[in-house]
């Protein structure tokens, strides 16, 4: 359940107060997260937000109007991407408490609402456990690697400091510690911009969506074994009254997977796809080297199944809590002709839990209508290239 993963988030809450990422923290008295009461660390993490949106504007600006190769902006494609899903991810000028909310919905459900019920061990949970410490390892290697790559490979991609640090290089005014004095503060800063960006939006996707996701699960688990055992009207109001706990818990949880998250998703992870397709039918017009192609089809293959993989995921709310309608609906008719009917006009007020998309929901075939419009404009981009002799 989602407690399990309380140690993981105060460490990781740590590093992002640390580097004055986010806006709040945690009180351990209260177990819950709070608006940081430090106005200087607000101050920052709104410095922080305006400076993501410049660096995706700049790094937008100097990759689609400045004067590079084909292969060169499809490189730097890859790089603005990232940056632009981290941006959305972790966007948060206002200080909407909508994140904390939903984190602490889980926690407060956990400390005084089953306390009745039987509890599962989640074996699944260990798992994520570790890959939540490996991506706790891997954020600062990806910074310090982007770091000595802007150092050893200045003129590689199209990104706005690597412009920068080649003017450097080409400006004859500067002596050599000069110019490695200006190398440095420049990748400093890119390394910077790099970690906070990671962690901020890290922080959010890790443990809202994802061990929500798995602490819904087991919510679905439990109330299963418990409709096996109503046997009286009592116990069918308990259970009734943990599901609509349960829908409560689900708004705070799509204020914002649904505003934020998932509309990162869409934009980001079907382009890289393209890309990726990209990178690989140029291959023979642009003599790319193999291993940069296996590359791009890399990125296009996890994208791929990146998008599936969160999408099944959120889909999964629906089916579960459709699983529990029916259980709940079915146990109702067992009742006694007494309670019977206030059993069903109960029911009939508790609607699915879902992730929500725009107007509507992620349900049992949204997986495959994203992935098919996906494959859709793959096949469309082929054609095209295909056409055009590439």
């Amino acid at each position: 359940m989602f407690c399990q993963f309380l140690s993981s988030l105060q460490f990781d809450l740590k590093v992002c107060n640390l580097l004055q990422c986010i806006p709040f923290e945690f009180q351990p008295n209260a177990r819950r997260l709070i608006i940081s009461r430090s106005s200087s660390q607000i101050q920052m993490f709104k410095l922080q937000c305006i400076l993501s949106i410049l660096y995706v504007s700049e790094m937008f600006l100097n990759l689609f109007f400045g004067s590079w190769t084909v292969m060169e902006r499809l490189e730097g494609s890859i790089f603005f991407l990232v940056c632009l899903f981290g941006t959305i991810s972790r966007w948060n000028y206002s200080v909407d408490i909508a994140p904390i909310q939903s984190i602490n919905g889980f926690i407060f459900l956990e400390d005084y609402t089953l306390h009745d019920f039987a509890k599962f061990p989640t074996p699944v949970g260990k798992s994520v456990k570790i890959a939540i410490r490996i991506v706790q390892c891997c954020i600062p290697l990806v910074a310090l690697g982007r770091f000595i790559w802007l150092i050893l490979f200045s003129c590689s991609q199209p990104l706005i400091l690597i412009s920068m640090i080649s003017d450097v290089y080409i400006t004859q005014d500067l002596n050599i510690v000069a110019k490695y004095c200006v190398t440095s503060m420049i990748g400093f800063f890119d390394a910077w911009m790099c970690l906070h960006l990671m962690y901020s939006s890290s922080l959010w996707i890790i443990y809202i969506f994802f061990a929500g996701i798995l602490s819904f699960e087991n919510y679905f688990k439990i109330l299963q074994c418990e409709i096996s055992k109503i046997r009286s009207g009592r116990r069918m109001r308990k259970c009734v009254r943990f599901y609509r706990s349960l829908k409560i818990l689900e708004i705070s949880f799509n204020a914002y997977v649904a505003n934020q998250f998932l509309p990162a998703v869409l934009l980001c992870c079907p382009a890289l796809q393209l890309i990726g397709l990209l990178g690989w039918i140029s291959k023979d017009r642009y003599e790319i080297e193999m291993l940069t192609c296996l590359a791009y089809s890399g990125i296009g293959v996890a994208s791929f199944a990146c998008t599936g993989f969160i999408f099944s995921l959120a889909s999964y709310l629906y089916n579960g809590s459709d699983n529990v309608a029916i259980a709940l609906r079915n146990r109702a008719t067992s009742l006694n002709a007494r309670e019977r009917p206030v059993a069903k006009r109960e029911l009939r007020a508790c609607s699915a839990i879902q992730v929500r998309l725009g107007w509507s929901h992620i349900g049992k075939n949204t997986t495959l209508m994203i992935q098919g419009i996906c494959v859709n404009q793959i096949m469309n981009m082929s054609l095209i290239m295909e056409s055009l002799g590439v």
